[in-house]
């Protein structure tokens, strides 16, 4: 994954600087794609489970993929923005529980609405940035019992609220288009978790944790 992120960020910096400066006032539209790494906690069906397996030690990594649409506005050499962005993930990570039952966790998709503040270098064509705001994930997470056993797959799903922070670096090839790199950390909030199996021999859930994010991308300026 340390090899992932320093790919990410050099990205942002293998580029032909543009000789003018650029205006990066306007609505824009793009596409990403990276890979994000999800840190679950807790256990789900633990009824007869031998050994019992706490989903922290099951971590999963996978592609992450998807579109945004934003709004800047520049002030000198500062830039302000809003960007909405929806991601699906191949985040799905599972094992094999004492009783054969294959148990498994998904991060399908979520989506975020941010605001970003940043400073200009490179004679204008590049952009550094911080952001923050609010994402919601959706997830899942399933027991496939084993033939002849129980009354069939359980499952439990949720939409999560979640806060979102990062940075990145974008960089103007021509007046048209961009590239850009960004680490996101999604937090999810701890109040929201997948209950357990109706099964189970206690009340245990799943904590849906944090995910971090890896992402490179290009946009499209009107």
């Amino acid at each position: 994954m340390k090899t992932i992120a320093n790919i990410v960020v050099a990205g942002a910096f293998l580029v032909a600087g543009v000789a003018n400066s650029t205006d990066w006032s306007g609505p824009y539209v793009g596409a990403h794609y990276g890979q994000a790494e999800n840190k679950a906690s807790g256990d789900f069906d633990t009824a007869g489970s031998d050994p019992q397996v706490n989903w922290s030690d099951e971590d999963g990594t996978g592609d992450a993929y998807g579109v945004q649409v934003g709004y800047n506005i520049q002030q000198g050499r500062m830039v302000y923005g809003v960007e909405l962005s929806y991601t699906e993930t191949d985040l799905d990570e599972g094992f094999v529980d004492g009783e054969d039952d294959l148990q498994e966790f998904e991060t399908e998709d979520y989506w975020t609405i941010r605001g970003k503040v940043g400073r200009l270098i490179n004679n204008d064509a590049t952009l550094v940035y911080l952001t923050a705001g609010y994402a919601e994930v959706d997830a899942e997470v399933r027991t496939e019992q084993t033939p002849g056993e129980g009354s069939g797959p359980a499952t439990s799903s949720l939409d999560a609220d979640a806060l979102i922070l990062g940075l990145g670096a974008e960089h103007r090839v021509n007046d048209a288009f961009s590239i850009k790199a960004e680490v996101l950390w999604i937090d999810v909030d701890e109040g929201n978790n997948l209950q357990s199996h109706p099964d189970a021999d206690d009340d245990r859930g799943i904590d849906t944790g944090e995910i971090w994010t890896y992402q490179i991308g290009i946009n499209y300026y009107f």
